[in-house]
């Protein structure tokens, strides 16, 4: 299936960053340090701010309390890679739009309208969410 096909691992180069229970501000602080300093404009930043802080909550909620993030920058933009021991078996999560009574399945989709990617891979091992934002 789609979701258990690794994506190729961060480069060596990945600025990391640990998520834990109560550290969310942190990890928007990292995001939006990172994102600023690769070039986005203001808008991109808070879009790949949002993203993150999306995708880092459902870890904290659904993963068991904690993620790993790895960013860097591309040719294109800048990647975000939040990765932990959570499993996602709906291969269209977040790429369908939530019902009106779906409020917890909604960050996801959000995830996927304000970035230009959102790869999303799942297997017994974890899951790995990956945000693409061009410059």
């Amino acid at each position: 299936p789609v979701l258990d096909e690794p994506l190729p691992e961060p480069p060596g180069t990945a600025a990391g960053h640990s998520l834990r229970p109560g550290r969310l501000a942190q990890l928007r602080a990292f995001v939006r340090t990172k994102a600023r300093s690769a070039g986005l404009t203001p808008e991109r930043v808070d879009d790949l701010v949002l993203a993150a802080n999306e995708v880092a909550s459902n870890s904290l909620m659904y993963a068991g309390g904690g993620a790993e993030v790895r960013m860097w920058v591309n040719a294109d933009g800048v990647v975000c890679d939040i990765r932990d021991g959570g499993t996602i078996t709906d291969p269209l999560l977040g790429r369908v739009a939530p019902g009106d009574d779906e409020h917890d399945a909604r960050g996801l989709w959000i995830v996927n309208q304000v970035c230009d990617l959102a790869q999303v891979r799942s297997s017994t091992a974890g899951s790995v969410v990956r945000l693409h934002v061009r410059r």
